[in-house]
C-alpha cells in the first residue's frame, strides 16, 4: 500500500469523524433547537460517524489477509451509510420548509440519484472494473471505483443548491445547521473521488 495514501486517507476521515463528533455535540447543546430537529441531527451525525469509523477500519484491514467476506460486508455497509445522509437532509430541508414530499422535484431528483449509486454499487460485485479481491485475499480498488460516487456527488450538490435557494424559509440557525451537516459528507465523498485506490494493480 502506499504510505502517504493512507496517511491522507486517515488524517481527512479523521478530520471527517471530528466533525460529526462536533456536529453531535452541538446539536445537544445549542439551544432552541426542537426536538424533531435535534433528533434528527443526532441521527444524521450518528450515521455519519460510523460511516467514518467503518472506513478506518477498512483501512486498518488493509495491512492483514482478512476473509474476503469481511471486506466485502465492510465495503457495502460504508458505501450504504455514507449515502443515507443526502436523503435525510434533503428529507429534513422539505419538513423545515414545509413542502410536500410527495410532489418534490428536488425529492424524487435525489431519490433517483440515490438509486442509480444503489445499481452501481451493486453493479461492483459483479465486474472487477469497480473492484477485486484476489485469490489470496488483497483487496484492490479499480479504475472504475468512483464511478458510483458521481450520482452521490450531483445529489449532494442538489441539496446544497436547494438549501440556498430556500434560505430565505429558514431560519439563520437552520440554514448553518444544514451546511455544516453538508460539509463532513463533502469531506469523505472527495477523499473517495480523488483518493479512490490502494493500488491500481496488486503487487508480487
Amino acid at each position: 500500500m502506499n504510505s502517504w495514501t493512507d496517511f491522507f486517507s486517515f488524517s481527512t476521515f479523521g478530520a471527517a469523524l471530528l466533525l460529526s463528533i462536533i456536529g453531535l455535540w452541538f446539536t445537544v447543546v445549542i439551544p432552541g433547537i426542537d426536538r424533531w430537529s435535534r433528533r434528527f441531527f443526532m441521527s444524521y451525525f450518528t450515521v455519519f460517524l460510523l460511516c467514518c469509523v467503518s472506513n478506518i477500519i477498512e483501512v486498518i484491514l488493509q495491512y492483514y489477509n482478512v476473509p474476503r467476506a469481511v471486506f466485502i460486508f465492510l465495503l457495502l455497509l460504508e458505501s450504504l451509510l455514507l449515502s443515507l445522509p443526502l436523503l435525510m437532509l434533503t428529507a429534513y430541508l422539505l419538513h423545515c420548509c414545509g413542502e410536500n414530499m410527495h410532489s418534490s422535484k428536488l425529492l424524487y431528483a435525489v431519490f433517483s440519484l440515490w438509486s442509480v449509486y444503489v445499481i452501481l454499487l451493486v453493479s461492483t460485485l459483479f465486474f472487477d472494473g469497480f473492484m477485486y479481491i484476489t485469490s489470496d485475499d488483497l483487496y484492490f480498488r479499480g479504475p472504475l471505483y468512483s464511478l458510483p460516487l458521481v450520482p452521490i456527488i450531483v445529489a449532494l450538490l442538489l441539496n446544497f443548491a436547494g438549501t440556498i435557494q430556500r434560505r430565505a424559509q429558514l431560519s439563520r440557525k437552520v440554514f448553518l445547521a444544514f451546511l455544516i451537516a453538508i460539509l463532513p459528507i463533502a469531506v469523505a465523498l472527495i477523499v473517495h473521488l480523488f483518493i479512490n485506490r490502494w493500488q491500481d494493480t496488486p503487487t508480487s
